[in-house]
């Protein structure tokens, strides 16, 4: 059952991958795609001497009540920049961890699915639903809670929904009932 958990888990990170590229490249439903901004040497060279430790910044940052520097402080748009710390050096040990938790993601959803109930495993349509819902859950507590405009949470949501259901597909496939209840 061992080899089939990191088989099955496998096969579902390929399929991550497959679809990353086909949802970021020529569908564009990812809910990731970044707009350009006007100015952006200007805005970069700002942001690079005024942020030098990676976080999440707001504009308006939260003043004191006493401050004058927003008299209008309730009517401002808020702007966040987040600054992941990478550089064009660091961006490969980036990209590799992030490569390992495409793997390693449907190897978990994978086991999950191997201790659950003997009823969820005696149908695959029980089995795939269960890694769908996985994915479902990781949409609501990942991409709702993102700092994204509502339009590109709901696609990314649909998006996770998307990757977990065909993940779920070959994960299901590959992960069956022990022969006692087949």
């Amino acid at each position: 059952m061992k080899k089939e958990i990191l088989l099955s888990g496998l096969l579902g990170g390929i399929v991550i991958f497959v679809w990353l590229i086909i949802s970021t490249g020529p569908l564009q439903i990812s809910g990731n795609k970044a707009q350009p901004i006007p100015n952006d040497k200007e805005i970069h060279t700002l942001l690079k001497q005024e942020i030098t430790e990676p976080g999440i910044y707001f504009l308006p940052d939260h003043p004191d009540e006493n401050s004058t520097d927003y008299p209008d402080y309730e009517n401002e748009p808020i702007f966040s920049v987040i600054y992941g710390g990478r550089t064009a050096g660091t961006f490969l040990g980036q990209m590799i961890f992030e490569l390992f938790c495409i793997f390693a993601a449907p190897i978990i959803a994978a086991w999950m699915l191997s201790v659950t109930s003997e009823r969820i495993l005696a149908k695959y349509s029980r089995r795939v639903l269960f890694v769908a819902v996985l994915g479902l859950f990781l949409a609501v507590f990942g991409d709702v809670f993102s700092e994204k405009p509502m339009g590109n949470i709901l696609l990314a949501s649909i998006n996770s929904l998307i990757t977990w259901t065909l993940v779920g597909l070959v994960i299901a496939w590959r992960i069956k009932p022990p022969k006692q209840i087949r």
